[in-house]
C-alpha cells in the first residue's frame, strides 16, 4: 500500500464507531423504531382522514341503512372494534384469539 493509501484509509476509518459499541447499536435501533412508528402513525392518520371524509359525504345513506335494521349496528360496532385492536399499541392483542387477528390485519396494514 501507498503512503496516500494509508492516510485515506486513517481519513475514513477515524469516525466509524468501534467494532462493538453498544450504545451505537441501541442508538440505531432506537432510530430505526422512531422512523417506523412515524410512518406507521402517518399510515393510520392518512387512512383515519380518508375513512372520516367517506362517513361524513356518505352520512345520510349510512343513518337509513342502520336504521333499517338494527342487527346492522351490531356489525358496525364489531367492525369498528376490530379496526380499534388493528392500530398499533392496543393492549388487548395478548389475548391468544385476538393476537391472531390482530397479526393478519397488522402484516396487511404495515408490510
Amino acid at each position: 500500500m501507498s503512503d496516500l493509501d494509508e492516510r485515506l484509509n486513517a481519513a475514513l476509518g477515524a469516525d466509524a464507531p468501534p467494532a462493538r459499541d453498544p450504545l451505537f447499536r441501541v442508538d440505531l435501533l432506537g432510530r430505526i423504531e422512531r422512523a417506523r412508528f412515524r410512518r406507521q402513525m402517518t399510515l393510520v392518520a392518512a387512512l383515519s382522514a380518508v375513512v372520516a371524509v367517506v362517513v361524513a359525504l356518505n352520512a345520510p345513506a349510512l343513518n337509513e341503512w342502520l336504521a333499517g335494521d338494527v342487527r346492522r349496528l351490531a356489525l358496525v360496532a364489531f367492525g369498528l372494534a376490530a379496526a380499534s385492536f388493528a392500530l398499533p399499541g392496543i393492549t388487548v392483542a395478548s389475548v391468544p384469539g385476538v393476537r391472531t387477528l390482530v397479526s393478519a390485519v397488522g402484516r396487511w396494514l404495515y408490510p
